[in-house]
């Protein structure tokens, strides 16, 4: 058995199947996917004041997301410069998962941008 920095043991297999639809394993850890699609209302201030800070336009914002979820995920996941006009101008709600994303693009931790 190999022990020391870096390992981990495996998910036996009984514990990957029979979890149901709701429950998926992102690096290692089970999450309840329903979290991802929870909607939640952001601070449209808050976004655009962080976006303002880094003199970025709406798109660069948009690009940004890209990268830093390809850096996190291996995946290109953005929103479009529109969705993030309704999210600055009129706090749109949105899914926790795309929440996260802007959060990822800004560099910051996803409950700073939830409105109070």
């Amino acid at each position: 058995m190999a022990s020391g920095i870096g390992y981990t043991k495996p998910f036996p297999q009984s514990t990957l199947v029979g979890q149901g639809a709701k429950k998926g394993l992102r690096y290692g850890v089970f999450v309840d996917l329903d979290d991802d699609r929870r909607m939640v209302v952001p601070d449209g201030l808050s976004v655009r004041r962080r976006r303002h800070d880094r003199s970025w336009s709406a798109r660069d914002l948009v690009f940004a997301m890209v990268e830093a979820n390809f850096n996190a995920t291996g995946l290109r996941e953005t929103i479009s410069p529109d969705q993030l006009r309704g999210i600055e101008e009129h706090n749109e709600p949105i899914p926790y998962a795309v929440l996260r994303l802007l959060a990822r693009g800004l560099d910051c931790d996803p409950v700073d941008l939830l409105a109070p």
